[in-house]
């Protein structure tokens, strides 16, 4: 058999061949882009032939490349099937999900009896917590974010709406049922732990200003425990639908308004793209899609989002275009949930000029990945509120 090249520098020459990047293939391998560079010059002197063309922002395949890439694809993804055949043959395989403990709490744990019986030779690990969690360090198989299914390198599979509704005990409404947004300002409020929920749901329905009980009252830094206080009497909360759908079947909460703020945001079923097609990841999304599909706050079924890349950067009537400016700073989602909720009529920023990346780190759009806060149940809203005396800083 002939002296193969090292493997690490095929799997560089793969990565780098895919995103057209060295600085994205050092993150897809979780290694520094002067690793990967290093790898490709190796590969290069062995073959003798260059295999990539740099361009002003960009690489492109010569022809020596453009001959390899398929091969080694093809080598690439035979290794692949063939581990994953021996894995289904060795028994029982372990998968673990990380979620948020609200989301897990409320709606995934209920419903994973069912995902057990179907798949008995899956051994599921459910981790909750706050922070995103790292795929490339192997701390989860799939994940469940809340955002707006924008991730870099992650097929992103759209579960739930995590739209807010106004939500209280009925005995509270007996005396004052509300007919408009500003009635509720008129009730004790429950508030989430950054006091912005109210704030920024008062202006998004028109009513200006701010009311003072937007900023006043008991506050939670979980949903759980909102919804618990909530359904308790205690006042109005602002909620997701879908981590209330028990409470809002059960009676013991009621809408105070048939209002839902906001519709774009939402829970995700989140993996790295490579590893999307794996049985087990495969078992796990189509069971969990099956039972959003039947959840009472499911909206109509959105395509997966296999390449983010694609979808942060093509056509996207919805988005302002303050948000791609965002986007572009390397701003989280967070601020995305205050443009989105801010009135239309209000002036937009303008794209900065940003400053030209080194054509030979990556392809430009290094800083274009979009997360979401450390509290994936919630997002911190950083944004001025229209408030008289109000001093915060403006983004």
């Amino acid at each position: 058999m002939p002296r193969l090249p090292p493997l690490n520098a095929l799997r560089a020459f793969e990565s780098v061949a895919r995103h057209a990047s060295v600085t994205e293939a050092a993150r897809d391998l979780g290694v520094t882009p002067g690793a990967v560079s290093q790898q490709i010059a190796l590969l290069e002197h062995r073959l003798g032939a260059k295999l990539f063309r740099r361009l002003h922002r960009a690489l492109e395949l010569t022809e020596a490349g453009r001959v390899l890439l398929p091969q080694v694809r093809g080598a690439f993804r035979q290794i692949a099937e063939a581990v994953q055949r021996v894995a289904t043959l060795s028994g029982t395989q372990t998968l673990t999900l990380s979620a948020p403990p609200a989301f897990a709490a409320a709606w995934l744990v209920p419903r994973l009896g069912g995902f057990q019986v179907a798949h008995p030779a899956i051994d599921l690990r459910l981790s909750t917590g706050r922070a995103l969690v790292d795929f490339d360090t192997g701390g989860a198989d799939v994940a469940i974010r809340h955002g707006l299914g924008r991730w870099k390198g992650l097929r992103a599979d759209r579960i739930v709406s995590a739209a807010l509704v106004p939500v209280c005990d009925p005995a509270l409404l007996h005396e004052r049922r509300p007919a408009r947004a500003e009635d509720l300002a008129s009730l004790p409020l429950l508030h989430d732990g950054q006091r912005q929920d109210w704030a920024l749901w008062f202006p998004a329905h028109g009513v200006q200003p701010v009311p003072r009980a937007a900023f006043s009252g008991p506050s939670f830094d979980d949903q759980m425990l909102l919804i618990r206080a909530a359904a308790s009497g205690q006042g109005v909360a602002l909620v997701t639908e879908a981590l209330a759908s028990a409470e809002l079947a059960a009676g013991s909460l009621v809408r105070a308004l048939d209002l839902t703020w906001p519709q774009e945001f939402a829970y995700w079923l989140v993996c790295p793209r490579g590893n999307a097609e794996q049985l087990k990841i495969v078992a796990l999304r189509e069971w969990v899609l099956a039972e959003a599909d039947g959840s009472p706050s499911s909206s109509p079924r959105q395509g997966a989002q296999g390449d983010a890349d694609q979808h942060e950067h093509g056509a996207d009537a919805e988005r302002p275009a303050n948000r791609v400016a965002e986007q572009q700073r390397g701003r989280r989602d967070t601020d995305e949930r205050l443009q989105v909720l801010r009135p239309r009529g209000d002036a937009r920023r303008q794209r900065p000029q940003g400053v030209q990346p080194d054509p030979y780190a990556g392809d430009g759009h290094q800083n274009a990945e979009i997360e979401h806060d450390a509290d994936p149940q919630k997002p911190r809203r950083l944004g001025p509120v229209d408030l008289p005396g109000d001093k915060r800083h403006q983004q």
